[in-house]
């Protein structure tokens, strides 16, 4: 009695995106025992798609300045079938610009993408454009709409960075202000700046000091957009000290919104008092580059007209001193008043005084780095060192007396038709003596070098160093007896005597000895030296060994304490004397 039964057909799951598919069923056929007939035999069934397919799109990240904008846009799966969506760019904070105009940040981009069955990627590229702004990063959006092939959108809108890569530079220009006027700093941008731009500044001490040659400043620059450049001002102070050039610099710190090229600025004072200066007496206080300062004194006839000279290519912080009307009673001398970087020493690189007498210069701490050339005679010199290659040169006549007192000097020449009445030096390493007669010559911790050529040599005593100069006593004028010995005295303690020395014109020496000091010297000669005395040789004593060869007329002793004597001895006995000669 049944009228209906049921077939049951399972359909399968899958994850493909896909239009909807049917199957039939067909009935048949019957027996044809069976009493009945097929009216209707095929039955159709219909599998309804159940998957939908999402569309999403990436960020680009970030890009630089002119690089393309990279989106990608995905399928979560692949479809059986056309997908397409469309696709447009969306201002952050970049402005577009479809003409593709200098300035702009970006090209606005907008299109269809279509994805072929089996396609799950697509790129959407959007050109950047590079500028000459400094300006912070900026961003913009492409945004998806309206996706067909049964795809939806599940995440429609990505963004991209655009990079700033033209930080606006700050610099800060050098400046040279005359004493007691303002200093003007210019602090510049590289390019104009779309945001706001800070950075500090602050001065600080180079050999100018502050609240004495100039007011401290510090604070903070402030550029708006669009501005370039803006202004530091430090006011220099005047004061009524002869000095040299002085300097302070300006620095820049902690930019905000742009990078520091150029950090430092050099602001250089020029002193108004610093220009050739006549004296006729009194006191000047001046200050050399080295913030050392002292005080000149001037006494006596004349004037002298000093000229300082920061710019000097020697290097001298005095560069000239010349002497007008100037006589035995005029003096010039220096005190030191406070240190500075140098530690209290200045240079002077000229001194004269053409065609007059000068009675003394005292510049103790001062090193000579030039010439010193006085026309008459001059009775006393005191520096601080000489430098190599200066020259003492001092006319007068050979009734006039020097007095000199220095500590280092060089490879210096020193020619006086007078007498070297005293010289007391730490050294004197090379150049030539050349003075009518010598009294005492001392070199004290260090090497006499230089060579010693005078009618008569009195006393040569070199302490803690070597003679390795020189000594030629011409014995010129022999005639005088009264003049005593042609070469007085050598004594060096604690070196060697490794120089000739001679004397002509049968002229006589007093005692040569070289002598121990902390274990050191006491040799004389080293093989290639000669000792030749026209005349008698009082005593020739070392405290080692003696390898000098050796002539005179006579001889009183020759002693090698506690080494050999290795060279000839050779006696002449010119003179004739009865008995012996040595």
């Amino acid at each position: 009695n049944q009228t209906t039964r049921r077939v049951v057909v399972r359909s399968i799951q899958d994850d493909l995106v896909e239009e909807n598919e049917t199957f039939r069923v067909r009935l048949g056929p019957l027996p044809p025992t069976m009493n009945a007939t097929i009216d209707d035999g095929i039955g159709e069934g219909l599998i309804q798609n159940d998957d939908s397919i999402a569309l999403s799109i990436d960020n680009a990240g970030k890009v630089s300045e002119g690089s393309p904008a990279t989106f990608t846009v995905s399928l979560s799966s692949a479809s059986t079938q056309t997908v397409t969506v469309q696709y447009a760019t969306q201002d952050g904070k970049a402005k577009k610009d479809p003409k593709d105009l200098a300035g702009s940040d970006y090209i606005s981009a907008t299109g269809t993408l279509t994805f072929a069955p089996g396609e799950t990627t697509q790129n959407v590229v959007v050109t950047t454009n590079p500028d000459d702004w400094a300006e912070p990063d900026e961003e913009f959006w492409v945004r998806l709409s309206r996706a067909t092939g049964d795809a939806t959108i599940s995440k429609g809108r990505a963004k991209a960075v655009i990079e700033n890569d033209d930080f606006a530079r700050l610099s800060i220009d050098d400046v040279t202000v005359d004493e007691g006027r303002s200093a003007a700093f210019e602090v510049t941008l590289s390019r104009p700046s779309t945001q706001k731009v800070t950075v500090r500044y602050a001065t600080q001490d180079g050999t100018a000091t502050g609240g004495t040659d100039y007011t401290k400043s510090r604070g903070t620059l402030t550029f708006r957009p669009g501005d370039f450049s803006k202004t530091v001002t430090v006011p220099s102070l005047d004061d009524t000290l002869l000095e040299s050039d002085e300097t302070f610099h300006v620095r820049l710190s902690a930019a905000s919104n742009a990078e520091i090229a150029d950090a430092e600025a050099i602001g250089t004072i020029v002193d108004q008092e610093f220009r050739p200066t006549l004296w006729n007496g009194g006191v000047q206080t001046f200050q050399d580059t080295d913030g050392d300062l002292f005080r000149l004194a001037f006494k006596g006839p004349g004037d002298a007209t000093v000229t300082f000279a920061e710019r000097t290519p020697l290097g001298a912080d005095i560069d000239t001193i010349a002497f007008a009307d100037a006589t035995t009673a005029t003096s010039l001398s220096s005190t030191l008043v406070k240190a500075g970087a140098a530690g209290g020493k200045t240079t002077v690189r000229a001194v004269s005084a053409l065609g007059q007498s000068l009675g003394k210069l005292n510049l103790p701490r001062a090193t000579l780095s030039g010439q010193v050339d006085i026309g008459g005679t001059l009775n006393v010199l005191v520096l601080g060192d000489i430098a190599d290659g200066a020259h003492i040169l001092i006319g007068g006549n050979a009734k006039g007396a020097l007095t000199i007192t220095a500590d280092e000097v060089g490879d210096v020449d020193l020619t006086f038709p007078g007498i070297l009445k005293n010289a007391t030096v730490k050294s004197w390493t090379g150049g030539t003596i050349q003075v009518a007669r010598v009294g005492t010559l001392t070199v004290k911790n260090g090497n006499l070098g230089a060579d010693v050529e005078a009618d008569r040599i009195g006393a040569v005593k070199v302490t803690g160093g070597h003679l390795s100069g020189n000594l030629h006593a011409q014995n010129a004028s022999a005639d005088r007896p009264d003049l005593g010995l042609a070469l007085g005295s050598v004594t060096v303690t604690g070196g060697n005597i490794t120089g000739a020395i001679t004397v002509d014109r049968q002229g006589s020496a007093g005692p040569i000895s070289a002598k121990v000091r902390k274990g050191a010297g006491g040799q004389i000669g080293d093989g290639g030296d000669t000792i030749q005395i026209g005349g008698r040789l009082a005593s020739l004593t070392a405290a080692k060994g003696i390898n000098a060869a050796i002539t005179a007329d006579r001889v009183g002793t020759i002693e090698a304490k506690s080494g050999d004597i290795g060279q000839a001895i050779t006696v002449n006995n010119q003179a004739g004397d009865s008995g012996n000669a040595l």
